[in-house]
């Protein structure tokens, strides 16, 4: 049961970013994302912070799923899947990215 207040005003989404480490938009093709035993399927990479990333990937996954992300320079970042819906996968890095993958993957900001 909601307040005389608000049962009939609408409730808008919050419009701050709420990440503690703001993520950066890049358009990134040619990376792949593999699940243990699986073949890898294709993935573009959307926006990247050095804790996690968002994806554009086809397949099904589930919250908690554990994957490998590979990057087109090759190298292979350990994940957690944290939502995915309607084609997009956000997944949570198991350690922090080095800087140094992190300031090249912006460089190809799309």
């Amino acid at each position: 049961m909601g307040l005389a207040t608000t049962a009939y005003r609408r409730v808008e989404p919050a419009r701050l970013e709420q990440r503690a480490v703001p993520r950066q938009s890049v358009l990134v093709n040619g990376a792949s994302v593999s699940r243990a035993g699986r073949k890898p399927i294709a993935a573009e990479l959307e926006d990247i912070s050095v804790y996690g990333c968002r994806l554009a990937i086809a397949g099904n996954f589930a919250e908690g799923d554990r994957l490998s992300l590979r990057l087109p320079a090759g190298e292979l970042i350990r994940a957690s899947v944290i939502w995915h819906r309607d084609g997009k996968l956000g997944c949570r890095f198991d350690s922090r990215l080095d800087r140094s993958i992190f300031r090249s993957l912006t460089l190809m900001r799309g």
